[in-house]
């Protein structure tokens, strides 16, 4: 029972990875180039903040599965990444998609959704 319970976790662990690993990957792909062109200032400043944050959350992301999960700061390493992930959400709700709605019409949105999702794909078939 533990090593189906065992293996349930890390199949889901790998799932969760797979989509936060695809979103930090594609975003800068599909929506920051849009935002950087914003002739709001602010905007532009937010895309860059946010930009780098998917740089530091990447590099955080492939020490966590670069890391044996015996070891003593596996569990360090998962909760930083959380961490991380759920800074990176709130901002990202609050300002860059605040933004595209008010900067995009339903046809721009369509579009840079679709941006998304080609790199979103691109992006879970790479591996590391």
């Amino acid at each position: 029972m533990y090593l189906l319970h065992s293996i349930r976790k890390r199949t889901a662990l790998c799932l969760l990875l797979s989509y936060i690993k695809a979103h930090f990957f594609s975003t800068p792909y599909s929506v920051f180039p849009f935002l950087l062109k914003a002739k709001e200032k602010e905007v532009q400043e937010m895309a860059l903040e946010s930009l780098e944050e998917h740089e530091v959350a990447k590099n955080a992301l492939q020490a966590f599965m670069d890391c044996d999960p015996k070891s003593d700061v596996f569990k360090a390493k998962i909760s930083v990444l959380n961490e991380l992930n759920n800074h990176h959400i709130k901002e990202e709700e609050k300002d860059a998609l605040k933004s595209l709605v008010q900067l995009c019409d339903k046809e721009c949105l369509d579009d840079l959704m679709k941006k998304y999702e080609a790199a979103e794909e691109k992006a879970k078939k790479k591996k590391k």
